[in-house]
């Protein structure tokens, strides 16, 4: 399981990239955080740090801002929820925290993979990802709630999932008359790019660019590439080490193209 649609909606694809956990004026706080398990840990778009709470039962990690603030989507990355049987949700509060609402019902992933729950935009001052967990505690590594940016279109003919294939590099070993002796694996995540063509070059300018400079940062971002009959393709992405990101280019006077390599993770 890796994405809920709470919506329905063309099968476009989706890219959350976009943070309030990180956004200007957030005020962040968390129910409860272990020694060496900070909060910040969840937002500081790091895979190799945790945010992890000191109890079971409800815990949670909460922006809070002075203006109400537009989300329908939340992402949760590097954890470990299924191994504790834990679920998650995003929640919103229109009333400085008094009260919460579910932006959508509670996950309980089957795995540890990238996870992405969206619905229809909500606006609040108040957003929150509230962690259920019985007897043991999970760690979570990102965490997103923003705005997510949607494709005006599906993707085209050719392409590939990036996780139907995971990129693995195969070492095999052969005796010294050529049999087949056995060999060894070495995972290397995932790898994938895609393109899309006439597009309006408005939207190019208002939502891709914005996209690009943060995926040129370098920070990593979330894809669903089609939210609805390929929900559990969803994969934590990144850009490739000495990759350049490819700048839009015209395809007529009317329509420009687009496309992105990168590499990532389930």
């Amino acid at each position: 399981m890796a994405i809920i649609v709470s919506t329905a909606s063309a099968g476009n694809g989706r890219i959350g990239y976009k943070n309030l956990f990180t956004n200007a004026g957030a005020t962040v706080t968390a129910s409860t955080e272990a020694t060496g398990f900070a909060k910040e840990n969840a937002y500081d778009w790091f895979g190799f740090d945790w945010w992890k709470p000191t109890a079971t039962g409800d815990s949670w990690l909460r922006a809070s801002f002075g203006s109400t603030q537009v989300a329908n989507y939340m992402a949760v990355w590097g954890h470990d929820l299924a191994d504790h049987a834990a679920s998650v949700k995003p929640q919103y509060s229109t009333n400085g925290g008094s009260t919460w609402q579910d932006a959508e019902s509670a996950v309980s992933p089957s795995d540890n993979d990238t996870l992405l729950i969206s619905w229809a935009d909500i606006t609040a001052a108040d957003w929150r990802i509230l962690v259920n967990c019985a007897t043991t505690i999970p760690v979570i590594g990102g965490v997103q709630i923003g705005e997510v940016l949607e494709f005006p279109k599906s993707m085209e003919v050719g392409f590939s999932p990036p996780s139907l294939v995971p990129n693995i590099m195969m070492k095999t070993a052969r005796s010294e008359n050529g049999a087949f002796i056995g060999g060894s694996q070495l995972s290397q995540g995932v790898i994938g790019s895609f393109k899309l063509s006439t597009l309006d070059p408005a939207w190019v300018r208002s939502e891709w660019i914005p996209f690009i400079n943060h995926f040129q940062s370098p920070k990593p971002f979330v894809l669903a590439w089609d939210v609805n009959t390929h929900s559990d393709e969803v994969v934590l992405g990144w850009a490739k080490d000495g990759a350049k990101a490819k700048s839009p280019s015209y395809s007529s006077t009317l329509y420009m193209n687009i496309s992105l390599e990168f590499e990532g993770t389930p």
